[in-house]
């Protein structure tokens, strides 16, 4: 009951402090031992970009990241992506406030560096991030010779 209705399964807090708590005036005892195994925590993501998990969940939102997910709208509108601050201290403030919770973990990866230019006459783009509003990734030189 406390895994579903009170987040003990995720929450380690939850489960040794409240629930503690729920059973001793449940059961009418003070003497109630409790045991929490941590959710293991997936392999950090390599590719650039910055990335949260919520280990105890989202509770004030129907958000839970239980795998490493990509903070799209922290790269696109608070450039999560570009700085390392932005990603590991303000977006986990943000993710911390906007959840409730205080375990978000975040992860940021550098973008890749631009590979040396191309020496052939042409026009090239390089996309480090990608290009997330066409779906079109340029991660090294690519001739511009559409149109």
């Amino acid at each position: 009951w406390g895994e579903q209705n009170r987040n003990a399964y995720r929450s380690k807090s939850q489960c040794l402090s409240q629930r503690k708590v729920d059973y001793d005036n449940w059961c009418g005892a003070t003497d109630t031992v409790m045991h929490w195994n941590g959710i293991p925590i997936p392999d950090e993501p390599t590719t650039s970009g910055c990335y949260v998990l919520t280990p105890s969940g989202c509770p004030k939102q129907s958000f839970d990241a239980v795998q490493w997910t990509r903070d799209t709208w922290g790269e696109q509108n608070r450039k999560a992506g570009e700085s390392e601050s932005q990603c590991l201290s303000q977006r986990k403030k943000d993710y911390d406030s906007w959840c409730g919770a205080t375990d978000s973990m975040m992860v940021w990866n550098a973008p890749p560096q631009a590979p040396p230019a191309p020496s052939a006459v042409g026009c090239y783009v390089f996309t480090p991030t990608g290009c997330p509003k066409q779906g079109f990734k340029a991660l090294s030189w690519t001739r511009d010779s559409w149109g």
